[in-house]
């Protein structure tokens, strides 16, 4: 059984952030209805038991490995860049609400004369 959308988007922060969690799950409910699929059938799909896929779906696993989201990515046919191609993911506290950090010099690209040269 998926969660409702509603009750995922409720235990957003109140600032409008996702956890990462709650936008995997978010992510999750959305293919899970798009196709049709429950959570039992994605944990068959998948390769992934369907207590790991419980455990993320409840938010008591709060850092899923990323050997499993490959496997539920596939389990909806995709691959896992195509998995977190979405808004949802745009919205994590902590990390798209902050500056990109500046690259230092030290650690600056070499252009292609650079790499040429050696």
């Amino acid at each position: 059984m998926t969660t409702d959308n509603n009750e995922v988007e409720n235990r957003t922060r109140e600032d409008g952030w996702f956890t990462m969690v709650q936008a995997i799950i978010h992510r999750i409910n959305h293919l899970c209805n798009e196709y049709d699929m429950s959570i039992y059938e994605l944990s068959k799909l998948s390769g992934v038991n369907q207590s790991t896929l419980n455990e993320i779906m409840q938010e008591r696993s709060k850092k899923p490995r990323i050997d499993t989201m490959k496997k539920i990515a596939f389990g909806f046919g995709m691959r896992l860049p195509e998995f977190f191609d979405d808004p949802v993911f745009d919205r994590i506290k902590g990390v798209d609400d902050q500056e990109l950090p500046e690259r230092s010099n030290r650690r600056r690209k070499k252009t292609k004369s650079e790499n040429e040269t050696k």
